[in-house]
């Protein structure tokens, strides 16, 4: 999924860390944490208007199939029938990615909390070193 590349790509540049860079990167890691976030609460909002969308596409889909069909079908041979159409296949698709990037997102937030007590840590042993 090239939009998951492009979040680990961002990823990976942030968790580069060096002594020239680390006071730099506490500064911006509230604001990565947040991004994230809101990359999360976006992809929630997004995930159910998609699952929404797919339910209305397939009640269409099925009502359709009945309509045309020349013979009385069951309702799991118009299920069965509904859910290889390609619209149908698509929606799962987009549904799934979608689910993804939210894994992602939860993820990566959890890191960059844990980040924050890295940071410390980092500091005090700075400190250690310079007695």
């Amino acid at each position: 999924m090239e939009i998951l590349e492009k979040y680990v790509q961002e990823l990976e540049e942030f968790y580069k860390l060096d002594e020239t860079n680390l006071t730099d990167k506490q500064m911006k890691l509230p604001s990565m944490k947040h991004r994230f976030v809101g990359i999360y609460i976006r992809e929630k909002i997004n995930l159910e208007k998609l699952i929404k969308q797919r339910k209305k596409l397939f009640r269409n889909i099925k009502k359709t199939l009945e309509e045309k069909s020349a013979v009385k079908l069951s309702d799991a041979k118009l299920e069965e029938i509904a859910l290889t159409h390609a619209d149908i296949i698509s929606f799962d698709d987009k549904i799934e990615d979608s689910e993804m990037i939210i894994k992602f997102c939860d993820k990566v937030e959890k890191i960059l909390s844990n980040m924050t007590f890295d940071f410390k840590n980092l500091a005090e042993l700075k400190k250690m070193e310079m007695i």
